[in-house]
């Protein structure tokens, strides 16, 4: 007990002096952007364009006939959008719009054991339809919001909100100490029973470590997960599965390989393998890619993301890489897409973008203004 007990003390200050040395890295070599960086659009278009009758946010424009390239759309509000939106609103101190959010998601999402919804289901009549199952990151990434909500402002039912939430992940999505992409449901382990590695939010688990003991040995088995799943290439590897103790590739997604990076760097652990590979591959092509093959860096797509410069912009932050900051920001700002005057105004992804890249851009720039506020 009193070696973790050091391990955990050890990792909380790695992660303070991470901070502290990030924000004087930082505060004097970001280039100059304009301040707001159109966070106020941005949290206008999301308010304004997003967010329908019933106080859900869609996924796309809720005014819109017609979504380009989604001729099978369905009107939708996901949880990875709700609780990313939640977690903006803490950040930004919007407490009284934060308990709105707070109060949609547990109308609509929260389900009978506990857990978010991943996808609400808008049908003709405007009616909302939970889907029965849902997604860890969702709901340690509203853990997170909630956590430190209950830290600024001290109220009990943030905290009585989070415990639910995460009893539920560790009685339901839990496998011999590890936590699945999603819940079992009443015990079934018939399943695959796989850990996406994406979904392993350190922070997360780490602020519910200090809550409830039992959630110290899910951390360091997720970040035992992390710190090993990583491919010769310097890539990520997708997946875990926990029957046969191996990893393996399913989506190759560039997107979930910086989340990686990130959920490491947050808690003061090396990624700089990882960084070396964004690095390469911008000299090597002026660009980076929204897919990977992880076993061979080799580029799998020739279409850029700008969620994926938005995310390696955030990690850039978290490990003081200010030169590639730059880069990353001015792919951007480049393939920002916000048209005046139409449904998209305000919106970083442009015409038929989704909601949550929306929102993992503006998130980007939220967290780059606290850190500049220290």
């Amino acid at each position: 007990m009193a070696k973790k007990a050091v391990i955990s003390i050890k990792v909380l200050c790695i992660s303070l002096f991470v901070i502290a040395v990030s924000y004087f890295v930082f505060k004097g070599s970001i280039k100059s952007y304009p301040e707001d960086r159109g966070v106020q659009e941005a949290l206008d278009y999301v308010r304004t364009q997003l967010t329908n009758e019933i106080g859900l946010i869609e996924t796309y424009p809720i005014k819109a006939d017609k979504i380009p390239y989604r001729e099978d759309y369905v009107r939708e509000s996901l949880s990875e959008t709700v609780s990313m939106w939640l977690w903006i609103l803490e950040l930004l101190n919007l407490e009284k719009e934060f308990d709105e959010q707070l109060e949609i998601i547990q109308q609509y999402f929260l389900l009978k054991n506990d857990s978010l919804s991943w996808r609400i289901e808008i049908d003709e009549k405007g009616e909302a339809i939970p889907h029965p199952y849902g997604a860890t990151i969702d709901d340690l990434r509203t853990v997170r919001a909630l956590l430190e909500a209950e830290d600024k402002w001290s109220k009990k039912q943030y905290r009585e909100t989070a415990m639910r939430l995460a009893d539920s992940m560790k009685n339901e999505a839990q496998y011999k100490g590890y936590l699945l992409h999603q819940p079992m449901y009443d015990g079934d382990e018939s399943g695959e029973l796989v850990i996406d590695l994406s979904y392993l939010d350190l922070e997360s688990m780490f602020l519910l470590s200090k809550i409830d003991s039992d959630w110290k040995a899910i951390y360091e088995k997720s970040l035992e997960v992390l710190l090993k799943g990583t491919h010769k290439s310097g890539f990520f590897y997708d997946r875990y599965n926990t029957k046969t103790e191996t990893y393996f590739d399913f989506e190759k997604n560039f997107i979930n390989q910086v989340i990686c990076a990130i959920h490491l760097a947050e808690k003061g652990f090396s990624v700089n393998n990882f960084i070396q590979v964004i690095k390469s591959k911008w000299a090597q092509d002026g660009k980076i890619f929204g897919m990977y093959e992880p076993s061979t860096g080799e580029a799998l797509v020739s279409y850029e993301s700008i969620v994926v410069y938005a995310l390696i912009g955030r990690l850039c932050v978290l490990v003081q890489e200010s030169e590639l900051y730059d880069i990353v920001i001015d792919r951007v700002n480049i393939l920002s897409q916000t048209q005046n005057g139409s449904l998209w105004e305000g919106s970083y992804v442009g015409l038929g973008g989704h909601s949550f890249d929306h929102l993992q851009v503006l998130l980007t720039y939220v967290l780059e203004r606290k850190l500049k506020n220290l």
